[in-house]
């Protein structure tokens, strides 16, 4: 039965948003958590797997050594952001030796645990991406 302002003649069927409200509402959502959910994605592209890494190059040329890498060149690690770098390059500055400047603070890759911010599964997903080879410079 229709409503006497009703323009819709009785018996007629019309289409009402409110029949596709549920469907649209869920769909709405959907959209709108995929959306957020890729704007919320870290846009950093993680390194490759250690294995597929390392057996193509042995040089320490491409390793990141924390005893003297800048926070940005920390920072093309995985894992590791500018708040981390810029904690692990305060350390290194901190312990620094002053009796040996040359000496390294870093000796392996569990000496990172000292830094707030990394322990031991962010020492092991970071250990083939670490160098800690040293050079002591000679005082002539």
């Amino acid at each position: 039965m229709s409503h006497p302002s009703d323009p819709t003649p009785a018996g007629a069927t019309t289409h009402r948003a409110a029949s596709a409200t549920p469907v649209t509402a869920v769909a709405a959502i959907m959209l709108v958590t995929f959306c957020a959910a890729l704007a919320h994605r870290q846009t950093r592209v993680p390194l490759p797997a250690p294995s597929d890494t390392m057996r193509h190059s042995s040089s320490l040329a491409t390793r990141i050594n924390p005893n003297t890498a800048s926070v940005d060149e920390l920072m093309t690690l995985a894992g590791v952001g500018r708040a981390t770098a810029k904690r692990i390059v305060a350390h290194r500055t901190q312990h620094a030796r002053s009796a040996t400047p040359d000496a390294p603070v870093f000796k392996r890759p569990e000496d990172l645990e000292a830094v707030r911010g990394i322990g031991p599964k962010t020492v092991d997903r970071l250990r083939p991406y670490l160098s800690f080879h040293h050079r002591p410079t000679t005082g002539q």
